[in-house]
């Protein structure tokens, strides 16, 4: 009689857990990153992505955004950001993400600066659907601003000539 109450009880406990788990399935990526060496010319840019698929939830922002901050798998591409940099938070609002990444992003300034947010934009738009990103350092202030807010439909990362 135990043998057959142990069998039923591991049985429900299966079932209950296999409906509490999340569901991860395979997701494409886009991450934006800086090109390692920059071409002057006809369409070239300093900026460019790299597909990744990752097995997991795609409602996981937090966990994306570390994947992303651990920088590019390729060689061509280098991560704009210093290496130190991590995610503190992620919130979504009615029309704007903001991210907020730690005192490490304040590191950046000017051009440098300004490519890290466009990276960091173009991505989290990528991943969220939300154009506008507002981009803050934890204690810190970015180029003696609180924040950056960025819209991704905006940014011109090519300059292609007429």
């Amino acid at each position: 009689m135990k043998l057959k109450t142990c069998y039923t009880l591991a049985l429900v406990l299966c079932i209950f857990l296999h409906g509490c788990s999340t569901t991860y399935k395979e997701t494409n990526l886009s991450f934006y990153y800086c090109k390692s060496e920059t071409n002057y010319g006809f369409n070239a840019a300093s900026v460019t992505f790299e597909t990744r698929k990752e097995r997991i939830d795609p409602l996981d922002y937090e966990q994306i955004l570390n994947i992303y901050l651990n920088g590019p798998k390729t060689d061509f591409l280098c991560s704009p950001f210093p290496a130190e940099t991590k995610l503190i938070s992620i919130t979504l609002g009615q029309d704007v993400c903001s991210v907020t990444l730690s005192a490490d992003l304040s590191q950046l300034t000017g051009i440098e600066l300004t490519v890290a947010c466009a990276c960091l934009t173009k991505t989290v738009s990528s991943i969220t659907g939300y154009a506008k990103v507002q981009i803050s350092a934890q204690g810190a202030t970015l180029d003696n601003h609180s924040s950056i807010t960025m819209d991704a439909k905006e940014l011109l990362l090519s300059d292609p000539l007429p």
